[in-house]
């Protein structure tokens, strides 16, 4: 009888009426030790990529904010609106100090204009960096619940026994 492969083994044993064998037990030994390296390690070196994020990690990151596409969208046009209405105050801050400057207003009115336009810009900084937060808080959560769903659920001898737990707990911890 031929070995079967081992996702063959594990899903024949989920079927009713149907038992592994020691038979089949060897084949997933048998398999594991097929995955052994060339030198004989069973793990392989650590790859590691340099560079910039392509856009699909960002729109991993995006979806894993919140589930409905269109609370989705409201939060980001929102984001990217405060971040812009915050850039704006910034520069008519800086703007209507030197036309305070050069104009010579009151000191009165110079320093109430200069102090909404301060309010407001704090205002704005302060609201998109709470919701920049609620977004990358929730984002994070989300990818580790993700992740540790797929680790549980990942199988004993295609992964556990070629990852180093060292490298699996490195993942899950940063």
């Amino acid at each position: 009888k031929k070995p079967m492969a081992a996702g063959a083994a594990l899903a024949d044993s989920h079927r009713p009426g149907s038992q592994l064998s020691e038979r089949d037990n060897s084949s997933l030994i048998f398999t594991t030790n097929a995955n052994r390296k060339e030198d004989g390690r069973l793990y392989s070196d650590e790859n590691r990529k340099r560079g910039t994020l392509d856009t699909g990690t960002y729109r991993v990151w995006a979806k894993a904010s919140y589930d409905s596409s269109f609370t989705r969208v409201v939060v980001f046009i929102s984001l990217i609106l405060l971040f812009t209405l915050g850039q704006i105050f910034k520069v008519a801050g800086d703007y209507w100090l030197g036309v305070w400057a050069d104009e010579g207003f009151n000191t009165k009115i110079g320093l109430g204009v200069f102090g909404g336009i301060t309010a407001l810009l704090t205002l704005f900084v302060l609201g998109r960096s709470v919701l920049f937060i609620e977004v990358a808080v929730r984002s994070a959560v989300n990818l580790h619940n993700m992740l540790i769903v797929n680790l549980l659920r990942a199988p004993t001898n295609l992964f556990f026994d070629v990852t180093p737990a060292g490298r699996i707990i490195n993942r899950i911890s940063s």
